[in-house]
């Protein structure tokens, strides 16, 4: 196994709960952040890593790099067009579902057939 994924997989924890800090830490003080990006906030191109990060060094880079360009289109300041929001529910859900990685395998197919038809797909689609 890569050592750096066997290094994640280990560190799990760990690199969830920095995370779960960096996003508190972003909704705390979305208010205060910026609304519109600052040109002096531009990105600098880097070269990849031939073997990777790993997740620890990946996240400081992303927080090192980008997070000061990104702006608070989810506060209450934010004027522009509607891109979503990041609810406590919405943010939740989005976990989860990267979480759990599912697909449309496990759904119970004649529900499928019956949605298939009040839509009316044609055959093809259903199949």
């Amino acid at each position: 196994m890569d050592k750096n994924l066997e290094n994640d997989l280990t560190n799990m924890n760990t690199l969830l709960e920095k995370v779960k800090n960096y996003s508190f830490d972003f909704l705390e003080n979305i208010n205060k952040i910026p609304a519109f990006p600052d040109r002096s906030n531009a990105y600098s191109p880097s070269q990849l890593n031939k073997n990777g990060l790993g997740g620890e060094n990946t996240l400081e880079e992303f927080m090192q790099r980008f997070y000061k360009g990104i702006v608070s289109s989810g506060g209450s300041r934010y004027f522009g067009f509607v891109t979503g929001g990041a609810t406590p529910a919405a943010l939740m859900g989005d976990w989860l579902v990267s979480t759990f990685d599912q697909n449309a395998t496990a759904c119970d197919h004649k529900k499928l057939s019956t949605l298939s038809e009040t839509y009316s797909l044609s055959p093809k689609a259903r199949a």
